[in-house]
């Protein structure tokens, strides 16, 4: 009976210590490269280049704000002198090991795309329709590109509530989504503020949320609408069982819906106003992370939580994170588990 009452002492403890742990948060940020300019700048967007081991680029809240890291974050560069400065950047993928693309914006209207070939030393903006591009300076801003790694090899672009697509690396262009006269389009895509693109792993294509809810696109034209019950999607976000998630910033039904194609259905997660970005663990989908911005009207502040269960419970972990806006968060490619997380002041690293 003496032994037992020991061990029952010892199973109370460790849960006890579990516990703390848990209120604090099991993850420590701390951040990167904290010499370097970079660490008091306001980055918008850090993404590691999956094709090429430590090589990492950052995009600043300013105009032609883009550095690049080689040595996994300890040190930083601006990028090429041949990167437009009169324009803000809003988004960045890696098409291969040297090639590059960045939306480029400036108020609402579209400014193009800026393309390296070279590991961001030498950049040519590419805009207008013999590219299969908007004009330069036409209503519409490129909010998001992604080239998705699947046998197509395709790029996709949501600009001005269109998806367009390339399949030779950012040279030439193709429009999913075209205007049928009757607020909708002959594709079956929504007129929409398209904002927000995320890959598909076992489907091929992307799936896209903006105004009109989520859809999802196939490289070779085809459309499925999967049929959310609420709109004003700003974040889109696809493990690789083919779940995926919503961030929807609508009055009435704000938070986190997870879509599982299996049941096909939706599932609110986290009723949660001011939700900015969700990143998951490409390597173990029921681990994810998810932020907040700040909200004034109801006081909120920026926040981040995560989950090891594919967002059926969260923790919230600050530890080590200064209390600044949360702009954008991701899985580091180049480093199993690490979470890169880009604020108002630098970039911060956390394993998981």
């Amino acid at each position: 009976m003496k032994q037992l009452a020991h061990v029952l002492v010892l199973v109370l403890a460790m849960i006890s210590l579990h516990s703390a742990i848990l209120a604090d948060g099991p993850m420590k940020w701390q951040p990167i490269s904290p010499s370097s300019p970079i660490s008091s700048s306001n980055i918008l967007k850090t993404v590691s280049n999956p094709y090429q081991l430590g090589h990492m680029v950052a995009l600043g809240s300013g105009h032609g704000q883009v550095w690049h890291s080689y040595d996994n974050g300890s040190t930083w560069k601006r990028v090429g002198a041949s990167f437009p400065t009169s324009v803000g950047v809003s988004d960045v993928t890696f098409r291969d090991e040297k090639t590059i693309l960045i939306t480029l914006v400036k108020g609402d209207s579209f400014q193009g795309i800026v393309r390296s070939k070279d590991g961001g030393v030498t950049w040519l903006i590419q805009s207008g329709p013999e590219q299969g591009l908007p004009i330069l300076n036409l209503p519409g801003r490129a909010q998001s590109i992604l080239a998705v790694a699947d046998k197509s090899s395709t790029i996709y672009l949501a600009a001005g509530g269109k998806v367009y697509t390339s399949t030779d690396s950012g040279s030439n262009w193709g429009k999913i989504s075209h205007d049928s006269g009757d607020g909708g389009d002959a594709g079956g895509l929504p007129k929409t503020a398209t904002v927000s693109l995320a890959g598909r792993f076992g489907w091929g294509g992307v799936v896209f949320g903006g105004d009109a809810g989520v859809w999802y696109v196939h490289p070779e034209g085809f459309l499925r609408d999967l049929k959310s019950s609420f709109s004003n999607i700003t974040k889109v976000s696809v493990d690789q069982n083919d779940v995926v998630y919503a961030i929807c910033s609508g009055q009435t039904d704000h938070g986190l819906y997870q879509f599982d194609p299996s049941k096909d259905r939706w599932t609110h997660l986290k009723d949660e106003n001011g939700l900015s970005d969700i990143a998951i663990d490409p390597h173990d989908p029921n681990k994810m992370v998810l932020i907040s911005h700040e909200v004034p009207s109801t006081h909120t502040s920026p926040a981040l939580w995560i989950s090891v269960d594919a967002g059926k419970s969260w923790t919230r972990s600050m530890s080590g994170l200064p209390s600044t806006g949360f702009n954008h968060v991701a899985y580091d490619s180049s480093h199993r588990g690490r979470m890169i997380l880009s604020t108002n002041r630098g970039i911060w690293i956390a394993n998981n």
